[in-house]
Formats: structure tokens, sequence, C-alpha cells
């Protein structure tokens, strides 16, 4: 990612500047290719949805059923299309840096859902990345497979800016990978090994969806995307796709240091983990 915020935040699809003769991203398309998106991120978390309604579960307990939600690292908008369906009071504001996810998630949202959701385009590893979010404080943060693209400083920072955007007694919920950490390379081990058998079993049962690159190389042949994918070209030309592992204990250590007053490991399935943190 680069160092500076757009600070746009829009209701609707956000459009790179567009040659006449590319023709406008279709509903059908941008439905299609978020449904590979889905399929593609199954292939990784083969209990994508139980954590999706473990999240959901979680919020409805402490903050109820009409919450105004940031979504942070909100790709093309699949955590917040599912909060919104199962919460019709619900309002939801998308984060991200990617000029094509942030191009599918509108033109593939269901149009009342739409009408619920805010979309802002911000770099995260700006500082000044939150002043791209509409105004107030919200019930809660959540993101889903998104902080692990932050190095440990960044990430620490970042909790502590969604602790001042969030409510008195509001929550933030990270669905993401977690290690234990170098104390226990044995158990660490054996859940890493668990949980490769458990995407192999899975991709055996349901048929496996494209992988990261595959969808990338799909989607870079779609013609109304072309304006998008060269802006993510020029953004992103330096390179940002380096994993940063951070186990459990230190999320927990940068949530309670960013002021939140409670913070933990709320669902686990061997790598695959929610943590929680109560502001």
């Amino acid at each position: 990612m680069t160092s500076r915020s757009t600070r746009r935040a829009r209701a609707g699809p956000l459009e790179p500047s567009r040659p006449s003769a590319v023709p406008r991203l279709s509903a059908e398309v941008a439905r299609r290719e978020v449904e590979r998106w889905d399929r593609m991120q199954v292939r990784y978390i083969p209990s994508r949805e139980e954590r999706f309604r473990v999240m959901f579960d979680l919020v409805e307990g402490e903050v109820g059923r009409a919450p105004r939600v940031l979504d942070i690292g909100c790709g093309p908008g699949s955590l917040s299309r599912r909060l919104l369906e199962r919460f019709p009071s619900a309002r939801s504001v998308g984060v991200d840096y990617d000029p094509v996810l942030l191009e599918l998630g509108p033109a593939s949202f269901p149009r009342a859902a739409l009408a619920r959701m805010n979309w802002v385009e911000a770099d995260l590893r700006d500082p000044e990345w939150a002043r791209a979010l509409p105004p107030g404080r919200f019930d809660a943060a959540l993101s889903t497979t998104a902080l692990h693209w932050l190095p440990p400083r960044e990430l620490a920072r970042l909790y502590a800016d969604l602790h001042r955007r969030l409510r008195p007694g509001g929550v933030l919920l990270n669905g993401d990978k977690a290690e234990l950490g170098p104390g226990e390379p044995r158990l660490e081990s054996a859940m890493s090994d668990a949980m490769h058998r458990r995407q192999r079993s899975n991709a055996l049962s349901t048929g496996v969806g494209p992988d990261w690159r595959g969808w990338w190389r799909a989607i870079s042949t779609v013609p109304s995307l072309r304006p998008a994918l060269e802006v993510r070209r020029q953004r992103f030309e330096t390179g940002n796709g380096h994993e940063h592992t951070v186990p459990a204990a230190g999320h927990v250590r940068a949530l309670r240091a960013a002021g939140f007053r409670e913070a933990d490991v709320v669902w686990r399935e061997f790598t695959n983990v929610v943590l929680m943190a109560v502001r």
C-alpha cells in the first residue's frame, strides 16, 4: 500500500478514470466475480461461514440487532453483505484500498443492502486513514482475513485508531489466522497440519475454488475492470504481498495497549481465530 490516504468516502461504486471504449461493470459480472472470490476464500478458510456467524452472534449479544458497524479491509463486502442480511436495521461502513474490490463490491450488492452501506477508499497503513470515515462513533468494528497484511507496529496503531472510533462498550472482532507463538512449536505444528488437512478434505468434498493467484489472473480478463486494474497496479507496484505472523497473544497485548479493557481469543479452529475486544 502507498503512504497516502485517498480520503474518499462514497455510498456507491468508486469510479476510476474510464476510457469511453471500456464498458461499465454490470451487476451480473460483479456478482459472478464476487461469488468466485467467496469460493476462493473458502479454499483457505473452510469454516468461513461459521466464523461469520460467530462474529454476528457476538455483535448481537453485545451491541444489539441495529448496530453501526465499521468493516475494516472489507474487500468486495462479503462480511457486510451477510451482516446486513442478518440484521435488517444494521448499517455498515466498509474500508479498503483495493480499487478492483471496491468496484466489484457496490456493483454486486442487492439494492436494499446498498442503501445501508457506505464504501470508503482509504489506506490503512496511513496514520490519517480514519479522516476518510464519516463522522460519529461505531458500535462495532469487524475485520475478517485482512489484518495479517499489516506489520505489528501498524497493526498496533490501527487498534488504537479503532479504539478511538468505537463508542464506550463497543466491540472489535477480528477473524483471521493467528499462531500460538514460538513457545509451543509442537502444538503450532500440529494445528497447522490439521488446518491443511481440513482444507484438503473440504476441497475434495465440495469442489475447490480458484486459488489467490488464479482469481486475480481471471479477473484481469474482465474488460470493464481494466481501469481499476491499472490503478491497482500503480498503487501496489512496490508490493504489499507480505503476510505478517502475529501470535494471538501479540494481538491481545496490542489491543490492551490500545486501551481496550478486555481482549482475548473467543473462538478458534486450529490457526483460524476470532479475537474480541471490548472498549
